[in-house]
């Protein structure tokens, strides 16, 4: 995976995210993997196993769904490298009247034509024209479906007519590369931190403290991916229970300095600098993750590590104006363009969707987390004065993605310096307007860049009518806190509040 990619990896998983509320089935038999893989000789005179690349003939059935590719398994398996997806491979039969009953109710059902060609490259393979190619993969009825990785690592297979709404939900979380083992893990720590969050609600402050470290040290043990993730939110909710809960904040920070340990040894890995930057951030700390960042620069230049850093701590840095430090990295623009493209790969297509409406989402939050990414990096060469780049950088985002969410991306990052300019002020007006007046995150931007250039009156005048506005409790306490920082500002700007983030009761206050 690209740094580009990482970059949009969480945010994009929301286009193509199903429903966890299915019951565990079980499909085929766990103990015939060997029947998914080919033999074949290596080098060496030996064997190994891998997914069999086999030519295949290229045949689409006139009837049924259309979205098949014409494409041989090895050429199914690089356009899933060259898009980031997985491969769905149907086994089928034409004489078959359960093939044709699953295409007609399931394959043609709209979320799981959209969801297909969304997330995966889909190839269909006639077992009575394939034989060798349906044995190879242990093809013992159809329908038969096949998950599997650009690299030809089997994920799962469906090996029975099911429901749409059954197919659907599964058919999702292998699309995104997770077998049935981590969907069970994932469905277990997402059970396990609910109980914490529920237990909180009931002051078992000591239990809902387990439960969350529970996960985290399962979940770091196993499933790093989980922790790269779901790890930020997760400290989090750690970090609101440590404020008034000793023990959790001591397990926290015995936690955090597990991993600076294995840092300053040599021992760690990017994950590690990743779990140290959640854990300080949720201790209130992250000053503590920049100073070690600086020593380990200091005392271990050598490391392979020492190249990571600036890039895995991306948002502390930026967040503490150490914009050089990012700007310094000599692939910086690089990144910048891998985002561009990876940006334009992952943009949805119209014939994706089942409907309009659907496609209109998926297209706006897809510009949104663009937008937001990108205006990052257009912060950190504002910051550092490369006015040029930053204009032109500006420009190619407007071209990508016209409109109020870029614009106001643009303009929250020009307050994020600290020196918004009269064009982050225009840029706010601009998509305030566009916005109708009706977005309180929009209004927030547009009042504190105000504020800034000495137009308080105004700003504080805006601020009112969007508390008197909007309906959601959220959105008037963002407003709030935008008020409260205009007439008592801060040495530092902070970001708005994430509407819909919960709170956690005050351990302090039982």
């Amino acid at each position: 995976m690209t740094r580009a990619s990482e970059f949009l990896a969480i945010g994009l998983l929301a286009l193509v995210s199903v429903s966890c509320d299915k019951p565990i089935i079980t499909f085929g038999d766990k103990n015939d993997n060997d029947s998914e893989a080919v033999e074949v000789a290596d080098d060496h005179g030996g064997a190994t196993k891998e997914a069999a690349p086999l030519p295949i003939t290229r045949v689409v059935a006139p009837s049924g769904p259309t979205y098949f590719l014409p494409l041989t398994f090895a050429e199914a398996a690089t356009r899933a490298g060259e898009l980031g997806r997985t491969v769905f491979v149907y086994f089928y039969s034409n004489a078959d009247e359960g093939c044709t009953a699953f295409e007609r109710e399931v394959l043609t059902d709209p979320r799981v034509t959209s969801l297909l060609r969304r997330t995966t490259v889909p190839i269909r393979i006639n077992i009575a024209e394939n034989q060798l190619v349906a044995s190879m993969y242990g093809v013992r009825m159809v329908p038969d479906c096949l998950f599997q990785l650009a690299n030809g690592t089997a994920i799962e297979r469906l090996r029975s007519v099911l429901p749409a709404d059954t197919f659907y939900s599964w058919a999702g979380y292998y699309a995104l590369g997770m077998d049935n083992v981590a969907i069970a893990r994932e469905r277990v720590y997402n059970a396990r931190s609910q109980l914490a969050d529920s237990l909180i609600e009931k002051r078992y402050y000591d239990d809902a403290m387990a439960e969350y470290l529970w996960v985290w040290d399962q979940a770091r043990a196993l499933d790093p991916q989980f922790l790269e993730t779901r790890g930020p939110h997760l400290a989090h909710r750690l970090g609101q229970l440590a404020r008034g809960h000793l023990p959790t904040r001591k397990e926290i920070e015995r936690r955090r300095d597990a991993a600076e340990q294995r840092l300053l040894l040599g021992e760690g890995t990017h994950m590690s600098i990743r779990i140290l930057s959640d854990l300080n951030a949720a201790l209130g700390q992250p000053e503590a993750t920049i100073a070690l960042y600086d020593r380990f620069r200091r005392e271990r230049s050598d490391d392979p590590l020492a190249s990571e850093w600036n890039y895995l701590l991306f948002d502390t840095l930026r967040e503490a104006h150490r914009y050089q430090d990012i700007a310094a990295r000599s692939d910086f623009l690089q990144v910048i363009d891998e985002l561009f493209r990876t940006a334009g790969r992952d943009q949805p297509l119209t014939d994706e969707y089942a409907t309009q409406q659907e496609f209109s989402r998926a297209m706006a939050l897809h510009k949104s987390y663009l937008a937001n990414y990108l205006a990052k990096h257009y912060e950190v060469l504002l910051g550092v004065g490369r006015t040029q780049e930053a204009e032109a950088l500006e420009t190619r985002m407007l071209e990508v993605a016209p409109g109020q969410i870029t614009l106001n991306a643009l303009a929250w990052a020009g307050y994020l310096t600290g020196k918004p300019t009269e064009q982050h002020l225009e840029q706010a007006r601009r998509a305030y307007e566009l916005s109708r007046r009706r977005s309180p995150a929009i209004l927030d931007t547009l009042a504190r860049i105000m504020a800034l250039h000495g137009q308080q009156e105004e700003a504080l005048s805006l601020i009112d009518y969007g508390i008197r506005s909007v309906g959601g409790q959220e959105e008037k306490r963002m407003l709030r806190r935008c008020l409260a920082d205009i007439t008592t500002p801060s040495a530092s700007p902070e970001a708005p509040a994430i509407v819909g983030t919960n709170s956690i009761p005050d351990p302090a206050d039982k």
